[in-house]
């Protein structure tokens, strides 16, 4: 079996998620990192494959249609792994453990029990 070439994940993940969200600071959130590493992704990606993804103003930028024919082939492979991945079944009454140091219970959490069981 031969070994594959392929670009580092977290690239692949910053520049799909830019291609989805359509801006470097929403596909950021997303990702729970800054603006700066999803570009710093985008470019490593870039380097990679040697080609451009995206293209404009750093505060406009858009795809490339190569960027846009690996936006669509990537959405849909992580859409499949999405699919694939087992999920829990849904649990109706799963009880709610709290644990604390008991000076916190006394004078914080027991307090607030009521309000909270009626919610």
């Amino acid at each position: 079996m031969t070994a594959r070439s392929l670009p580092p994940l977290n690239a692949l993940r910053a520049f799909e998620a830019f291609a989805r969200c359509g801006r470097m600071t929403l596909a950021a959130d997303e990702l729970c990192v800054t603006h700066g590493a999803i570009s710093r992704q985008i470019r490593q990606l870039e380097d990679h494959l040697g080609a451009a993804l995206t293209e404009g103003p750093r505060t406009k930028l858009v795809l490339t249609s190569t960027g846009v024919t690996l936006a669509q082939a990537l959405t849909a492979a992580f859409d499949q792994i999405d699919a694939a991945i087992p999920r829990p079944p849904p649990a109706a009454d799963r009880a709610l453990v709290v644990s604390c140091l008991p000076t916190f219970a006394m004078k914080w959490l027991i307090p607030r029990l009521p309000g909270f069981v009626a919610a």
